[in-house]
């Protein structure tokens, strides 16, 4: 009996997601999601934490 060769598609956004979520839980890491004001970007700033520049921008902010 043939088979059928699998095709290799470009990962799916819900698929990425799973992996990195796999790969947090085998790590033992917790994601979080907090809301941020602007006093809190003042700490981060202060903590050396967050850079001026990228206050503004949610993908840095959500590297931190």
């Amino acid at each position: 009996m043939k088979t059928k060769a699998k095709a290799h598609l470009a990962p799916t956004a819900a698929a990425q997601r799973m992996r990195e979520h796999r790969a947090r839980q085998a790590r033992g890491a917790t994601r979080i999601a907090i809301d941020l004001d602007g006093a809190d970007k003042d700490w981060l700033r202060g903590q050396g934490t967050l850079l001026e520049w990228d206050e503004e921008d949610a993908r840095a902010l959500g590297k931190l």
